[in-house]
């Protein structure tokens, strides 16, 4: 079973290669300072990426990339990430979000210092004014930083960006840390990638970021290592001895899952083997079955013809 997200990045690459040579494209500053996998990936309790592949470290004044994914035009566009910031300026820059195009970011976030000892998360629309947190974050600490972007009808100016900081994984979507943000700039009309951006260095943060998800819900940008998609199949019963070129009666197994995404699940193919979902149905060398997540139980039956 394959999870419902349109972007799942866990840097699953060799340490020091570039990530644009695994899928992601420079929109500017291409060469310079380019973002390369880095070693270890963040670890965060509970997240079913923690650990998993490596993770980028950005740096400043370098290139910016972009991962694409399928564009999002109506309802919400969420993703989810970790990151852990070395050190920010007071000053702030965005380093992360959701992009129309190589020069439209519809969705900003932002890391700046608090003049102390820690750092602030911001958002902003587009290019309208940032809004940050008045919590002080940690230098060095791993954060999970869920966002998105809101497509609101009313008006041109009415979408709406939502940031959470640490939000329990699992769960069920919860007022943002800062909620609502809007601004005078003209809404977007798609999110169709996840970027990283190295901006200067008067301005920029330095951060290792890891664990990428995208998706159109909240469930798709937060699971859990608890809720990771199961699925299983009993055994089948032994069809015996059967001469070559006869098809014999159906036998049959069931398949069961739990905690599923609505994504197919596929039953087949193997040399000999045709399946069906009733005893006197069609019988056909694979099956694509639909299902509308969480649990999930179908009986499967099965002829056999050997050549």
């Amino acid at each position: 079973v394959t999870s419902a997200q349109l972007l799942t990045e866990d840097f699953n690459y060799p340490a020091g290669q570039l990530i644009t040579a695994n899928g992601w494209t420079a929109h500017s500053a291409g060469g310079t300072n380019p973002i390369t996998v880095t070693a270890p990936g963040l670890t965060y309790t509970g997240h079913p990426g923690s650990g998993v592949g490596n993770a980028v470290t950005m740096t400043t004044s370098g290139e910016d990339d972009n991962k694409a994914f399928t564009a999002i035009t109506s309802g919400s566009a969420y993703f989810s990430f970790l990151v852990n910031v070395t050190s920010a300026t007071v000053t702030g820059d965005y380093f992360i979000g959701l992009l129309q195009s190589n020069t439209v970011f519809p969705l900003r976030l932002y890391a700046k210092s608090d003049g102390a000892t820690g750092f602030f998360f911001g958002i902003s629309k587009s290019s309208s004014a940032v809004v940050y947190e008045t919590t002080s974050r940690s230098f060095g600490t791993t954060y999970f930083i869920v966002a998105n972007y809101v497509f609101n009808t009313a008006t041109t100016t009415d979408d709406v960006v939502n940031l959470w900081v640490n939000p329990a994984l699992g769960g069920t979507e919860t007022t943002g840390t800062l909620a609502n943000v809007t601004g005078t700039s003209t809404d977007n009309t798609s999110n169709a990638g996840v970027y990283l951006r190295q901006g200067t260095a008067a301005n920029a943060s330095v951060q290792r970021v890891d664990a990428i998800l995208a998706g159109t819900t909240w469930a798709q940008v937060t699971p859990s290592a608890g809720s990771s998609p199961t699925l299983s199949a009993s055994a089948l019963p032994s069809f015996g001895s059967v001469c070559v070129n006869t098809t014999t009666a159906p036998n049959s197994f069931t398949i069961t899952g739990t905690n599923l995404t609505t994504a197919n699940v596929t039953v087949g193919a193997l040399t000999g083997f045709t399946y069906s979902t009733t005893a006197g149905g069609t019988y056909t060398g694979s099956l694509n079955l639909t299902q509308t997540g969480g649990t999930y139980s179908q009986d499967i039956f099965v002829k056999f013809t050997p050549t």
